[in-house]
């Protein structure tokens, strides 16, 4: 006959689920429970669409649809201070808003409006796209800048030297 140990040699039950992220204990609310990450795993598997609120995912939507649009915008700006740094008719069109084919899809870009709740992972997604967006807008801010200076450095040097004929005293 094969002796079993009594159950009083276990001293406490510990879930194996998800054991392998620690089974080490941690405080929860600096309270006297504890509970070990693996059980954390099991609670994160519990509930898996996390839904942002919609009024939260209006708003993303909404600022990723000013984003395209302002990009856009700047864009066209850029284009139109690069023709007239070299001396060429700028596309006014652009400027009105007005779509012309040389706009590629990816400028005419809209975004749909839908107020249904997004989950999380689309909602970050979505805010690294807007943070990617920015860096690019930035970028492009500052080409415009540092073309609008050029131009000026340029414009004053010729008025200096007397080479702008719109300058010269008669």
């Amino acid at each position: 006959m094969v002796s079993h140990p009594g159950f009083s040699s276990f001293g406490t039950a510990h879930s194996t689920v998800g054991a392998n992220l620690s089974p080490q204990p941690r405080k929860v609310n600096g309270g006297n429970l504890m509970k070990s990450l693996s059980n954390y795993a099991i609670d994160a598997s519990y509930n898996r669409r996390e839904d942002v609120s919609e009024a939260m995912s209006r708003s993303l939507r909404s600022t990723q649809k000013k984003l395209v649009d302002s990009r856009l915008l700047v864009k066209c700006l850029k284009e139109t201070v690069e023709r007239l740094a070299r001396g060429e008719n700028p596309d006014i069109s652009r400027l009105l808003g007005i779509k012309t084919d040389s706009m590629s899809e990816s400028e005419a870009e809209q975004t749909a409006f839908d107020s249904s709740a997004m989950t999380v992972g689309v909602a970050e997604k979505m805010m690294r796209r807007q943070e990617e967006n920015m860096a690019k807008l930035e970028e492009d801010l500052d080409s415009i800048r540092y073309l609008i200076q050029d131009y000026y450095q340029t414009k004053v040097g010729d008025t200096l030297n007397g080479h702008d004929d719109a300058c010269r005293i008669q």
